[in-house]
């Protein structure tokens, strides 16, 4: 059922409502429903969004008295429509977390911009995100000038590479994760907000033992890529050949092939191909540096 801007529903409904969100958060799986409520006097709650609202109010009661009604909106009008989706995934996590209505909305904001460049560099997918892509936004940034014509701030470069990190957290249990968008550093780090130590290793070297059980662990993965490649071309075409009906059905079929695999669900299979990545990234990184142990 989809439910409008001002409906009023009992609290029995309100709580059915925050449970499947909380569910298809912790699962990776599609959500539909209701996304914000606003109680009432009497114990009952007034809806404030759907899902499938492109813009989502969120409860007066999460920011301070003096905030403008248009300071509460997520307007999902002004992401590419490619992006939309994945936009609404990472606000709806927000929104379950607790956070406060102003943090939300800021975070909102500079995912908003992140999107918006990936889209006009021709990036539709986040699965697509590597690191030559975050570090090219990186510079991006830093060669930037603000609404004022100065360049913007480290704090301000920070702000929107956390964006980065925050959209990399959102998006690991789908089948649009990517890799960390930079392992041995942080937005702080490369806004200029903290400085590298220079000549200060950040970690101790790995000794043999583990890297040799670390070697073997990601060459496993590179050793079944082409089984796994090619199930994700299966999984894909089953999105492309259903696209006519709903995302439940879709789901349903996807899963119901992984598990003959022997995955418990699509997001399971999904870190499968993201361990496959980042195996490959390991091992071209060592590789460069060491001859890797028998």
């Amino acid at each position: 059922m989809q439910y409008k801007f001002g409906d009023v529903i009992s609290k029995a409904a309100a709580d059915s409502s925050n449970l499947r969100l909380s569910q298809a958060i912790n699962d990776g799986t599609p959500y539909t429903g209701i996304v914000t409520l606003q109680k009432t006097i009497n114990g009952t709650y007034i809806v404030l969004s759907d899902y499938h609202d492109m813009e989502w109010t969120l409860p007066e009661s999460w920011f301070p008295k003096s905030s403008k009604p248009y300071r509460r909106q997520l307007n999902f009008n002004k992401v590419p429509e490619c992006y939309v989706d994945v936009a609404k995934h990472c606000a709806k996590i927000d929104i379950q977390s607790g956070h406060r209505g102003s943090t939300i909305v800021v975070k909102y904001k500079t995912l908003q911009v992140l999107l918006n460049y990936l889209a006009s560099q021709n990036i539709r997918n986040t699965s697509n995100i590597t690191p030559l892509v975050t570090i090219q936004y990186v510079n991006h940034l830093k060669t930037r000038n603000s609404y004022k014509g100065k360049r913007l701030s480290a704090q301000m470069i920070t702000m929107y590479l956390r964006a980065v990190e925050y959209l990399h957290q959102c998006m690991t249990k789908t089948e649009q994760s990517f890799p960390h968008p930079w392992p041995d550093s942080s937005a702080y780090i490369l806004a200029g907000v903290r400085k590298h130590r220079i000549g200060k290793p950040k970690t101790l070297l790995i000794p043999d033992e583990v890297f040799s059980r670390v070697f073997k662990f990601a060459n496993s993965y590179l050793e079944r890529s082409t089984k796994l490649l090619k199930l994700q071309d299966i999984d894909t075409a089953i999105k492309k050949d259903y696209s006519h009906l709903s995302n439940e059905p879709i789901w349903q079929r996807r899963t119901a092939t992984l598990k003959r695999q022997g995955y418990d669900s699509v997001s399971s299979f999904y870190t499968d191909i993201l361990l496959l990545e980042s195996a490959c990234w390991w091992i071209i990184l060592v590789s460069a540096q060491q001859t890797p142990p028998n």
